[in-house]
């Protein structure tokens, strides 16, 4: 009788029935033939384990040393032994993932490790093994993972981009409101921060889009500052406005919207160099005393622009300031009470009152040309008829240089047309100066508004509207 030495068993009897221990199984009988090892390896606890968004780790256990080949898949479906040791799934497809290792009895813990996953993704281990048996080596059953892993999410490293730009909205002597519109991500807005200070703190707003600052000094200029962010903390590139606080009391701000404070005045407010009591340089703005709408609406935006909307005129009575004191005609202290008279702005050209007969009787009769100096009909060139086409008329003109000039024309007005007005365009069809309003008559007459051109115009536009 053979007897052979198990460590941590003892002695056992070995004959042609030989029997071997097999870790969280027991006691199995073990075939000789020849004395040659013909049982094939058992495996058993396959695991998968994440270790970032890229990487994982396998373990197992086995009864026999030997070498063992794992592949990682997103499928529940086991490979066959050759598929595996090929590094393939079971469509014979490339595995996401391969590796081998020498197994030691018992668990083998971390044993295969693999690159090169996708993040955020579900994988199950695979795992076959061989023997050390000669001449040919026993191969274990392939065995799968009971349950799935999941890689970690890809690190993001994009930052979020702002849309648009801010929109000021109702503002007081100590506060300034704004909006903006949403950020987009790769992976998702998080929330978005504002400052009121260029940037040197900010503000973690949530997810809302609008804020109002609060507690703001009157008649002080403000760089505010939107940017989003995203749970993995990157930042956008802040969107900005510059705007200012009205004094206080005050209801509106006039008109000049200057790039940058001068002489310790904030932006926004219009400064102009003119000879007052005690001081040449004089911050203006302005409060409304009265209303008359006649059932129209009256906004003034940030930089002091009035938009009125209404289907009759209406005015507003206003006192001018002057660094925050009421001042009369002479900037004085006084007072110096103005009527603003509002148009609703609507343009329009309805094609059944705009026609070539409202326009020409001769064929020739409407003109436009823009002269520093005019003088004479001699300087006028004639312009298309107006048609009755929607859309307001526009020409091609020679270049004019920026400035103050003089534009000249000669028009009637028709039934329901009573007002015209010049706009006119640079060569990106961007406005560069607009003149005022003129009522027209019943007869055709020379009209010479003048007009402040802020760069080279190349085109004009008519505009008609009703009066």
């Amino acid at each position: 009788m053979t007897q052979r030495l198990i460590p941590g068993v003892g002695w056992i009897d070995e004959s042609a029935t030989a029997q071997r221990l097999i870790p969280g199984v027991g006691w199995a009988d073990e075939q000789e033939a020849g004395g040659g090892d013909t049982t094939d390896p058992i495996l058993t606890s396959a695991v998968g384990t994440a270790t970032g968004a890229t990487t994982a780790n396998g373990s197992v256990t086995t009864d026999e040393a030997g070498p063992a080949w794992a592949v990682l898949t997103t499928s529940s479906t086991t490979p066959g032994a050759a598929q595996i040791k090929a590094g393939q799934d079971h469509t014979g497809a490339f595995a996401a993932a391969s590796d081998t290792a020498t197994l030691v009895v018992g668990a083998n813990a971390d044993v295969f490790a693999f690159s090169g996953l996708t993040g955020s993704t579900a994988y199950r281990l695979h795992v076959v093994q061989d023997d050390t048996a000669t001449p040919t080596a026993n191969t274990s059953a392939p065995i799968t993972s009971a349950s799935s892993f999941t890689t970690d999410a890809p690190s993001d490293t994009t930052n979020p981009t702002m849309n648009g730009s801010i929109t000021v909205g109702t503002k007081t002597a100590n506060s300034i409101s704004i909006s903006y519109s949403a950020a987009s991500d790769n992976v998702g807005v998080t929330g978005y921060e504002v400052s009121s200070n260029g940037g040197v703190s900010w503000l973690d707003n949530g997810t809302s889009l609008s804020y109002t600052f609060l507690g703001l000094s009157p008649l002080t200029s403000y760089d505010i500052r939107v940017r989003a962010y995203d749970a993995a903390g990157n930042r956008a590139t802040p969107i900005t406005v510059n705007t200012s606080t009205y004094r206080e009391g005050g209801t509106g701000q006039f008109i000049w919207d200057n790039t940058a404070g001068v002489d310790g005045g904030p932006d926004g407010i219009m400064r102009n160099d003119v000879v007052l009591p005690g001081d040449a340089n004089k911050w203006f703005s302005f409060r409304i005393i009265t209303q008359n709408l006649n059932g129209g609406t009256l906004d003034i935006d940030p930089q002091g622009t009035f938009t009125f909307t209404g289907a009759a005129s209406g005015s507003f009575t206003y006192q001018l300031e002057v660094d925050g004191v009421d001042v009369d005609a002479n900037g004085d202290p006084g007072t110096y009470e103005s009527l603003v008279t509002l148009y609703d702005t609507t343009v329009y050209r309805p094609a059944s009152d705009v026609t070539t007969t409202g326009w020409t009787s001769t064929g020739a009769n409407f003109f436009g040309v823009l002269d520093e100096s005019p003088s004479s009909d001699a300087d006028y060139v004639t312009s298309p008829n107006v048609s009755a086409s929607p859309g307001p008329l526009v020409m091609g003109i020679d270049p004019i240089p920026a400035g103050q000039k003089v534009a000249r024309f000669r028009a009637r007005r028709t039934a329901s047309v009573g007002e015209l007005r010049q706009v006119f365009l640079n060569s990106s069809d961007v406005e560069v100066g607009a003149t005022a309003w003129v009522a027209l008559t019943g007869t055709f007459a020379l009209y010479e508004p003048t007009v402040y051109l802020t760069g080279t115009a190349t085109k004009v536009r008519v505009e008609v509207r009703e009066s």
